[in-house]
């Protein structure tokens, strides 16, 4: 996939209007950790004392394998009564640059791995040579108190507790973050997150869980296990580096039997692309 060469500016302090700031950080390893937390020292206004601000880790979106549980400080910032600002920050890694655009190679794919999300080695080998393919991006920031309605309205909790609302802010945060790195990386790698989370973390799909393991005289635990690996089978779990792999191995299959140009109507496909910022899209396609 190439993108263009030309980025985004980098972010500015949240407009907090008086409240605290919460920074919630996405970071998958120390360096990054270090990295966000530079920006938000450099970032800081003039005259704000570091009272002002208060800085929580987050599980990191992309390398889940290794989440850890949301951090106990961020259930405590949720539940004071002072409704912070909660921003959320991660770092972007970015291809490098050829001839005006970001392509991920086939060849880098299957030996290197994904370029936008190297593992720690290649993370301080690219800052070192190439620091300008390492991006700050930051996610729409909200109140804690919108996002408690968030959570209220989407599993119809109770807005005196706060159980469960700390994974929920989390994913959130991600999803923020997912909106504003797709202005690096391009609308292309645009997938679902966090569907067996969201479901899991419905009322009305724990109740479930609870009569249907009545029904079967089977414990709770053991059936509720059984739903998340069935929803982790049918739910898609599409990663850019998959996406890359896909588009490269299709271009290289098709370009054996037909030209490389492509021809389209450009006006339709820009009406697309509008569409799949603001929807979901679900491609159904014929072929020969």
């Amino acid at each position: 996939m190439a993108v263009p060469s030309t980025l985004a500016p980098p972010p500015s302090w949240p407009s907090a209007g008086g409240r605290r700031v919460v920074f919630l950080l996405d970071a998958s390893s120390p360096l990054e950790r270090r990295l966000l937390e530079r920006w938000i020292e450099r970032a800081r206004p003039e005259g704000m004392g570091p009272g002002a601000y208060d800085v929580v880790a987050i599980p990191p979106s992309r390398r889940r394998r290794r989440a850890g549980r949301v951090d106990p400080r961020l259930e405590a910032a949720l539940a004071g009564g002072d409704d912070p600002l909660l921003a959320p920050l991660r770092v972007a890694w970015l291809p490098a640059e050829q001839d005006g655009v970001r392509p991920a190679r086939l060849a880098q794919l299957l030996t290197l791995g994904d370029p936008r999300d190297p593992g720690r080695l290649r993370q301080g080998r690219v800052l070192r040579r190439h620091p300008h393919r390492c991006r700050i991006v930051a996610g729409e920031p909200a109140p804690a108190s919108e996002l408690r309605e968030r959570w209220r309205r989407a599993g119809g909790a109770d807005v005196a507790h706060t159980a469960g609302l700390p994974d929920f802010v989390a994913r959130q945060a991600a999803l923020a973050l997912e909106r504003a790195e797709r202005r690096l990386r391009g609308a292309r790698y645009k997938v679902p997150r966090f569907v067996e989370e969201e479901i899991v973390a419905r009322p009305v799909f724990r109740g479930g869980i609870a009569r249907l393991a009545r029904t079967l005289g089977r414990d709770e635990a053991g059936v509720a296990r059984d739903a998340r690996r069935y929803l982790r089978e049918i739910a898609a779990h599409h990663s850019p580096h998959a996406i890359d792999l896909a588009a490269n191995l299709i271009r290289f299959m098709y370009t054996q039997g037909y030209g490389e140009a492509l021809h389209y109507d450009r006006a339709q496909l820009e009406a697309l692309a509008a569409l799949g910022q603001r929807h979901p899209l679900v491609f159904l396609p014929t072929h020969k």
